[in-house]
């Protein structure tokens, strides 16, 4: 099973953010569980996945914005 570093999950966030901005959507996202804990506390060196819900816009949450 493959896993997300702190570098990989902080590469990714990097993109979609970049590609945000491409679009001139500003999003905003929350992260949880294992990967809030690579980031924000270290408490662990990866994650087998990344929890995230998105708060805004609103498109983003009805599929209208897709990170590939």
């Amino acid at each position: 099973m493959a896993v997300f570093t702190r570098q990989q999950i902080e590469q990714g966030l990097t993109e979609l953010g970049e590609l945000a901005h491409k679009n001139n959507i500003k999003v905003r996202l929350v992260v949880v569980g294992g990967a809030a804990m690579v980031l924000r506390f270290s408490a662990r060196n990866s994650t087998r996945d990344i929890d995230a819900f998105i708060q805004s816009p609103e498109e983003a949450k009805m599929g209208g914005f897709v990170w590939n």
